[in-house]
């Protein structure tokens, strides 16, 4: 029976040949080729312990950066293995959910998750929002969206995969403050009148 694992962490299936099992495989995606289409790496062997040790130590040299390719790595590969690798393990459940919510939505195959972690600029940044803006998105959720990209490239520029964090310069939306003020209706302040009626204050 194939065993599937959560997003990022691989799969591991039966290896058929001519309708006969020869062992297992498994299988992880480590980016998108030129034509759009994921990219994945396949690793075999008899038994699925063999196969499950080999994807567990290629993701931990991915961790470590020994296979990471720094000239072809973009926003949405990296976002997610910085959301998987550096902190799944330090958030609470509802606060990772939040998190892979916001990479689903608004970054996974998306023309910002496809540029390239070097060449991404401000400027990038900025026509996203601004295109996210005038699709109805409210200022509060681009906000959020750039916090976590400012601090998923902090960690990218420790490593130094970029040079600079532009996320930390660009220009957010204003949040507008709800200012509108009700007044009690001439019941609703005889009603209060009449409750404060005899009180010390």
């Amino acid at each position: 029976m194939a065993r599937k694992r959560a997003d990022g962490e691989g799969t591991i299936v039966p290896y058929v040949v001519k309708g006969k099992q020869k062992g297992w495989r498994a299988s992880i995606q480590v980016g998108f080729q030129d034509n759009g289409k994921p990219d994945r790496k396949q690793f075999y062997g008899k038994t699925q312990k063999e196969v499950k040790d080999k994807l567990e130590d290629y993701k931990h040299k991915m961790l470590i950066g020994d296979t990471l390719n720094k000239e072809k790595l973009t926003l949405e590969e990296w976002f997610f293995t910085w959301l998987f690798d550096y902190k799944k393990d330090q958030l609470k459940d509802t606060s990772f959910t939040r998190y892979y919510n916001l990479y689903k939505n608004y970054i996974q195959n998306t023309s910002l998750g496809k540029i390239k972690l070097q060449d991404l600029k401000a400027a990038h940044l900025q026509k996203y929002y601004k295109n996210l803006l005038n699709q109805g998105i409210s200022p509060g959720t681009i906000s959020q969206l750039n916090g976590k990209i400012k601090t998923c490239l902090g960690e990218a520029e420790r490593q130094e995969y970029v040079l600079k964090n532009y996320a930390k310069i660009v220009t957010l939306p204003k949040i507008e403050e709800n200012k509108e003020v009700s007044a009690l209706t001439k019941e609703q302040q005889e009603k209060l009148l009449e409750a404060i009626k005899g009180h010390d204050l």
